[in-house]
C-alpha cells in the first residue's frame, strides 16, 4: 500500500488515502488530456450531479463548500458561458474545488478504462 494525496497542486484541497502498489501509477493523470468538448459535457453534466447531491445534504454551509449559484468562474469561458445559455436559471454551479474533484474522477475513469490498467485493476483486491 502506499498513500496518495491529490488535489495538492491545483488547490486548496488535498485528499490522502492509501492504494494498492498496482494502481498507483493510475491516480497520475498528466497524460490524460481533457477536451474542450468533453469540458463542455462535464461542466454540464456537473450540474446534474449538484442537484442531486444537493437535495441529500442538509448543512447550507456543506451545500456552500460544492456549490454556488452564481457561475462557475474556469479558463474555458466558452464552456460555461455555453452551459449558461442551456441553464435557463436552473441549473446549479460547482465550486471550482468540486470541478476538480469530477474532472480528476473522470481522467482517472479514462486511465482505469485504457488497456493498460484494466487487467491490473481487475486483479486488485478491493476495489472500493
Amino acid at each position: 500500500m502506499k498513500i496518495l494525496e491529490i488535489f495538492e497542486e491545483t488547490s486548496e484541497t488535498s485528499v490522502e488515502f492509501e492504494v494498492d502498489e498496482e494502481l498507483y501509477e493510475v491516480f497520475d493523470t498528466n497524460d490524460v488530456e481533457i477536451s474542450p468538448e468533453e469540458m463542455l459535457e462535464l461542466i454540464y453534466i456537473s450540474g446534474y450531479v449538484a442537484k442531486k447531491v444537493s437535495q441529500k445534504l442538509n448543512c447550507d454551509l456543506c451545500t456552500s463548500k460544492f456549490f454556488t449559484t452564481k457561475g462557475l468562474e474556469y479558463e474555458n469561458d466558452t464552456a460555461c458561458k455555453y452551459v449558461s445559455l442551456l441553464s435557463r436559471g436552473g441549473l446549479k454551479w460547482l465550486t471550482k474545488c468540486t470541478l476538480e474533484i469530477l474532472v480528476k474522477s473522470y481522467q482517472i475513469f479514462n486511465k482505469l478504462i485504457s488497456k493498460e490498467f484494466e487487467e491490473k485493476f481487475l486483479k486488485a483486491n478491493n476495489h472500493k
